[in-house]
């Protein structure tokens, strides 16, 4: 299960749009906590209709935020919030016909994937965004707070943050290319799926969880994300492909080892028998 306590790693640095996304926050624990199973299935209804009718207000707040520092993915964006907006509305027109096992699947995805997931990862991507553009120069060093505790998972995030040095360092020497480009990000796509299989096989070995589920699907997101980034190189200029994958390693890898792989280890030790 989505963690759905706020933590100050998911600001973005605009006062209002954060408020929101505590808010929204607020909204779902609420829809998760337990009632009575006769009144569950109303109660969530409430609750996904208050969660659709303040998101509507909080996207169109987020786009004039977006519009207002010229935000350059604005309208994919934009097209993400309506694809959140349609599916909330269609999962509240078929609450009532869904078995309990479907309405509970469809919940979690509902809150995880499309709420959530979007402000962790999509939202984010303001703040870093802005951040680059206000001249904070990105560095792919690795730190000795992103150790994790594990050597051989911490050896490979080292592995992975090398990787990704050496494309800026070719970037700096004016010695890059497309097809470098494109040889670089695919041998660090091949090691983060490498990576993701490794840290996986170790999670599975130790215990079964649901939390660990969860982690899979956030590697599954990364992959497609970065995928996706390497599709669009032919479309982009050099300092905007540097930026794209500065917005990824500082998304989907320091995000993902400091917020997400610590907390996981963190927590399985706890199961651990």
């Amino acid at each position: 299960m989505f963690d759905l306590e706020w933590q100050d790693s998911y600001l973005i640095g605009d006062t209002l749009i954060d408020s929101e996304h505590k808010k929204l926050f607020e909204i779902a624990r609420k829809a998760k906590e337990i009632v009575e199973p006769s009144l569950r299935k109303q109660k969530i209804k409430d609750e996904v209709n208050s969660i659709y009718e303040y998101s509507k207000t909080h996207f169109k707040h987020e786009e004039e935020y977006m519009e207002l520092i010229k935000f350059p993915t604005l309208e994919e964006h934009k097209k993400e919030h309506i694809k959140i907006i349609e599916a909330m509305s269609d999962f509240i027109q078929k609450i009532t016909s869904m078995s309990a096992i479907e309405f509970e699947k469809q919940l979690s995805y509902f809150i995880e994937t499309l709420m959530l997931g979007h402000i962790l990862l999509n939202d984010k991507k303001i703040a870093i965004w802005k951040r680059q553009n206000e001249n904070i120069k990105y560095r792919a060093e690795f730190k000795n707070e992103y150790l994790v505790g594990n050597s051989g998972i911490d050896k490979e995030h080292k592995k992975l943050f090398e990787i990704a040095s050496d494309f800026f360092k070719e970037y700096e020497n004016h010695t890059i290319k497309v097809q470098t480009i494109k040889r670089s990000l695919r041998e660090l796509s091949k090691y983060i799926k490498l990576h993701f299989d490794h840290e996986e096989e170790f999670m599975d070995s130790l215990v079964e969880h649901e939390f660990i589920q969860r982690h899979k699907k956030l590697h599954q997101y990364i992959i497609a994300d970065f995928n996706n980034l390497i599709v669009q190189i032919p479309k982009l200029q050099m300092h905007e492909i540097e930026l794209e994958l500065a917005h990824f390693i500082e998304i989907n890898l320091i995000h993902h080892i400091v917020a997400e792989d610590k907390k996981l280890l963190d927590a399985m030790e706890m199961y651990i028998v």
